[in-house]
C-alpha cells in the first residue's frame, strides 16, 4: 500500500510458464507478518508432474565381478591374458585416442571374460524369516 495515497500495488509476482499454467492449483496472498511491513508473502500450491529423465545405452555401467580377484588364481589369469591381449599395442604408433580406445577395450573384454558379469540380488526380505512368518499367519 502506497503511504500516502493509500493504493494497493501489485509488486510481487509468480511466474509460471505457459504449459505449466494447468498445474497451479491456488496462488493465495498472506497478509498476517510479525513486522509491519507493505509487501505479502505470496503462496502457490501446484502439481507439479516432472518427466521422467531420459537413461541413455551409453549410461548404463558395467557392473564385473570384482570378487573374484580376491583368488589368486582368477587374478594371475586375469593378469596373464591381460598381457596377452595388450602385446600388439604400440604406443608410438597412432593418435592417442586410438590408443586408448584400443587399450580401454582390451582391458574391459579382458575383465568380461575373466572375471564375469556381477549378479544381481533381488532377495526378498522374509526369505530368511520365512520360518516366523507361517507360525504367526497359522494362529
Amino acid at each position: 500500500m502506497h503511504p500516502r495515497s493509500k493504493h494497493w500495488h501489485l509488486i510481487d509476482y509468480a511466474i509460471v510458464r505457459q504449459k505449466d499454467i494447468s498445474q497451479v492449483l491456488v496462488t493465495r496472498v498472506i497478509r498476517g507478518a510479525h513486522c509491519w511491513t507493505d509487501h505479502r508473502l505470496v503462496v502457490i500450491k501446484l502439481n507439479l508432474r516432472l518427466p521422467r529423465p531420459c537413461r541413455s545405452e551409453r549410461s548404463k555401467q558395467i557392473r564385473l565381478n570384482l570378487e573374484r580377484l580376491q583368488d589368486t588364481n582368477t587374478r594371475a589369469k586375469y593378469a596373464e591374458t591381460l598381457s596377452t591381449a595388450l602385446q600388439p599395442l604400440d604406443p608410438k604408433s597412432g593418435e592417442i585416442n586410438t590408443i586408448w580406445e584400443s587399450l580401454s577395450s582390451h582391458v574391459l573384454d579382458t575383465a568380461k571374460s575373466t572375471l564375469g558379469l556381477r549378479a544381481r540380488k533381488h532377495e526378498d526380505w522374509f526369505d530368511d524369516n520365512d520360518g516366523v512368518l507361517t507360525v504367526l499367519t497359522e494362529r
